[in-house]
């Protein structure tokens, strides 16, 4: 299998069967060197999991029932069925859940994992430089959610051992006015291989669980709630504690070390009456407004002929550019839109504040159809993170294809590409020559480095090189963009206040580019890397480039 592609002698961190080499200006030397292949046996599932969605990079060796030494590996852990919850998933040292590292464990296997939680409860998964079989520690169980019972440890005790005990108990723990109040017994399970063994306090998951409530009797997510939960473990029986939790779409979500049982009260939305104030007789009431939400970041994008509106009332909306608009309830519901032709909708206020959104052509997601920016392009991965900022490059013609059917999103982007996204995103502005010893005059990149270079956005070496097929490095891409910003008079005093001193490998960073990563970072044009690291002297892909360039855009100059 490839161990390493070198051009010119310059490492091109790609292990996949095919090097695409975006153009050729002269003699080039090309170099790839081979080792025994070695691959890893990729996960499929467990007790009460599963995995799907697998992707490998490279995706060229065989079998695919492996991924080779030092690629890149991607999948989703789910649940089988009958199970609710994923309750523990350790990957190779690295607590997914809690996105850290696991107590008393070390990474290992791997130079990193990252993980993402799923709105249906997955976990989407990458583990990176993989040079074992990932080590997996996975627990999943079934939250049974029911009517209030007595524990058994209750029943011998004389103020808990009714039903109608326990939940006076509870009631009176929940404050403040209560328009409604309901109880619950929920409890954990987990599958033995033969039965569904419940979970007591012997054995409950360390970390505790998510449990996702039903909004109870017609309550829904503008309405207020309380949360107490009463213990049931050896010495704190009866002990009561309050739940935080968030309200969701699909109900109450709070994380628990403990369950059974639980008390839940409400307090009913009511609307603001407007006006107010008394007296006269006969006089008509006005009726109640709902505010129209526009996010500040849309303010020169989509306009409404008013703030406010009635139940009922037709509100007309004007968007300016192509692309999706939308209009939602307080529940998070659509509203239907009437498109009357250049750019102008109404609606019909709902009784509830609404939330405009807008999202151009280039925002959107999309499944990778003819349609899609990346289409003709066959390597770009529609299911990986960085689909849609490569969409969002190329839409807005900051970045091209190594070829006519490659983006080469997992190779390094080097230092002339960087320049010239810059000078692309610039519209090209007529520049004086590269003063560069190494930067041809009829190179590609060739404009753009002189541009950038007569404007103080790049500087090159002391020994009178640019080095335009170097690969650029993240503390690089950081001081070329905050020069870059600079020169175009944008405030970079963000940095100022922003401490980075968080990130384990800080040090490693050059004296020159620490104010240019305080600004990046603060700016968030910049993000850290797993396990707490900044990386600011490790390479970045053109797919992180793409990533970057769009946070420049939308964080920067919006």
């Amino acid at each position: 299998m490839v161990a390493q592609w070198t051009v010119n002698g310059v490492d091109r961190n790609n292990i996949s069967n095919e090097l695409v080499i975006p153009s050729l200006t002269g003699k080039t030397d090309v170099a790839v060197k081979f080792v025994p292949y070695e691959g890893f046996a990729i996960p499929t599932g467990g007790t009460g999991w599963k995995v799907s969605d697998v992707k490998r990079v490279p995706n060229d060796t065989q079998p695919t029932s492996k991924i080779r030494k030092n690629g890149e590996l991607t999948f989703t852990v789910g649940l089988a069925s009958d199970y609710t919850v994923i309750s523990k998933l350790v990957i190779n040292g690295y607590d997914c859940i809690n996105g850290k590292l696991a107590k008393n464990a070390t990474l290992h296997g791997c130079d990193a994992v990252e993980a993402r939680k799923n709105a249906n409860g997955s976990y989407t998964v990458t583990i990176k430089n993989v040079t074992a079989v990932p080590d997996m520690s996975v627990e999943a169980h079934r939250v049974i959610i029911g009517s209030l019972t007595v524990p058994e440890k209750f029943k011998n005790i004389p103020e808990l051992d009714t039903v109608e005990k326990i939940q006076a108990k509870l009631t009176a723990e929940l404050t403040g006015r209560k328009d409604g109040v309901a109880f619950y017994d929920i409890a954990l399970k987990y599958y033995d291989g033969s039965e569904w063994i419940p979970v007591n306090e012997n054995n409950f998951p360390a970390e505790g669980v998510d449990v996702v409530l039903p909004y109870p009797n017609g309550t829904d997510s503008k309405d207020t709630f309380q949360i107490v939960h009463m213990l049931t473990k050896t010495g704190s029986e009866g002990e009561i504690e309050k739940v935080d939790h968030t309200k969701e779409i699909d109900g109450l979500r709070f994380h628990v070390t403990r369950l059974s049982p639980f008390g839940v009260s409400w307090t009913k939305y009511t609307a603001p009456t407007p006006g107010g104030g008394g007296g006269g007789g006969g006089g008509a009431v006005a009726p109640t407004t709902y505010d129209i939400v526009i996010p500040s970041a849309l303010a020169n994008t989509v306009k409404a002929d008013k703030t406010k509106a009635a139940a009922g009332d037709t509100v007309t909306l004007t968007a300016a550019g192509e692309g999706t608009l939308t209009v939602t309830d307080a529940n998070g519901k659509t509203v239907a839109l009437t498109d009357l032709g250049s750019g102008k909708y109404t609606f019909k206020m709902p009784s509830a504040k609404v939330s405009v959104g807008f999202k151009t052509i280039a925002d959107q997601q999309c499944d990778g159809g003819k349609d899609c920016p990346s289409a003709p392009f066959t390597d770009v991965d529609t299911a990986k993170w960085y689909h849609l900022s490569v969409d969002y490059v190329l839409a807005h013609n900051m970045m091209n294809g190594v070829s006519s059917r490659a983006f080469a999103p997992n190779a390094n982007l080097t230092r002339g590409m960087l320049v010239q996204i810059l000078y692309n995103l610039e519209g090209k502005p007529k520049g004086t020559a590269a003063n560069f010893s190494d930067v041809q005059a009829d190179a590609w990149y060739a404009e753009a480095v002189g541009w950038a270079a007569s404007n103080k956005v790049v500087t090159g070496y002391a020994d009178g090189t640019f080095r335009p097929n170097a690969a650029v490095t993240r503390e690089q891409t950081a001081a070329i963009l905050y020069r870059y910003a600079q020169s175009k008079g944008i405030d970079v005093s963000v940095g100022e206040n922003t401490n980075i001193l968080s990130y384990v490998d800080v040090q490693q960073a050059s004296e020159y580019a620490i104010p240019a990563l305080q600004w990046a970072v603060g700016a968030g044009v910049l993000n850290g890397k797993n396990g707490g690291r900044l990386a600011p002297t490790g390479t970045a892909t053109r797919a992180e480039i793409a990533a970057i360039m769009q946070r420049w855009c939308e964080n920067i100059i919006k």
